[in-house]
């Protein structure tokens, strides 16, 4: 089957692979142990088939994630996704379908924690104008959390922005976004409560410049309400992306992702039923990467990570220093 694949690649399209593999030190610690040190080895394999023509494009690709904490207790996490896509272009219009699915797991001691996210969508673009569009998205999430406390969330989304493209090597977009989201678990003592809905929305900013060097900005402020809370949050998603090129062999990366929030609610208020994002894992890391061939690159990385666990207000998080090697073709 592996062979036939590979065969016929020429005539589905382009494959793409990418194979990390490092190692260090790192200070970890969850809800259910004090933070330690450990020696961390992580992996990543990444498999991506694409194909695009004057009028369609199309994706397919999944990631593999192991990593393994050493220590007196030991922490293993995983994470693997699988996501497609397909674009119909026409001359002033384009639109598209998008799946996603992500498996999060994460072993520490008596601890076995499980919870899938599923994302599908439509998507579509009208370029009223060279170098200008308005892009509309519209998409279905389903997560579910396998512990000893069952919880769901349901979630419609949608967005729509303005992208203009300013010359060559910068582009901006401005939009809103929102978000009605429906979360069912399980009744806190005390609490015949088990439910919870409510709305995300806000506006959303974003810059994009390619040229002396990668800068990629986004800022997001999201006013959040629900039936468990007494009045409207207001939330802050900061993503930055940075590279620069210093020589022709060396690079230098940045990268924070940044989720913001006042968590101050009432002290009987269930936490299984608050609401966590899709994506919630805070972060940044700075990352030296030297070039030893067209297809490999070593590279050092420092960074942080905070992850919310979506199960009992469990976070994961920690400093971490890695030694790595990346290969591709």
């Amino acid at each position: 089957m592996l062979l036939l694949l590979f065969a016929t690649t020429p005539l589905l399209g382009q494959l793409k692979y990418k194979l990390t593999g490092e190692g260090g030190i790192a200070q970890a610690a969850t809800s259910v142990n004090n933070a330690q040190h450990f020696l961390l080895a992580g992996f990543e394999g990444q498999l991506k088939l694409a194909h695009s023509t004057r009028k369609y494009a199309w994706r397919l690709q999944t990631e593999l994630q192991p990593e393994f904490f050493f220590q007196t207790v030991n922490i293993t996490a995983l994470v693997w996704n699988v996501k497609g896509q397909y674009f119909r272009k026409h001359r002033k219009f384009s639109w598209g379908i998008k799946t996603d699915y992500r498996l999060n797991r994460l072993m520490v001691d008596v601890l076995d924690l499980n919870y899938n996210v599923f994302l599908g969508g439509i998507q579509s673009a009208w370029f009223y104008r060279p170098g200008a569009s308005i892009a509309l998205n519209l998409e279905y999430a389903y997560r579910d959390v396998d512990a000893s406390i069952e919880n769901t969330l349901k979630a419609f989304l949608f967005s729509a922005k303005w992208l203009r493209l300013f010359t060559l090597s910068t582009k901006i977009s401005a939009g809103i976004y929102g978000e009605n989201f429906f979360i069912d678990g399980v009744a806190a003592e005390g609490s015949n409560l088990r439910e919870n809905n409510g709305w995300r929305f806000g506006p959303e900013l974003t810059l994009d410049y390619k040229r002396k060097f990668v800068l990629n900005a986004t800022y997001r402020l999201i006013s959040h309400q629900s039936q468990i809370l007494d009045e409207a949050t207001f939330e802050h998603w900061i993503r930055l992306l940075f590279g620069k090129i210093l020589s022709p062999k060396w690079s230098l990366f940045f990268l924070t992702d940044f989720y913001l929030r006042d968590n101050t609610v009432q002290a009987d208020t269930n936490p299984n039923l608050l609401y966590s994002p899709l994506s919630n894992q805070n972060r940044f890391y700075v990352k030296l990467d030297q070039e030893l061939t067209r297809k490999t690159d070593v590279f050092l990385k420092i960074g942080y990570t905070s992850e919310n666990l979506v199960y009992e207000e469990l976070t994961f998080s920690g400093w971490r220093g890695t030694v790595g090697v990346e290969i591709r073709n």
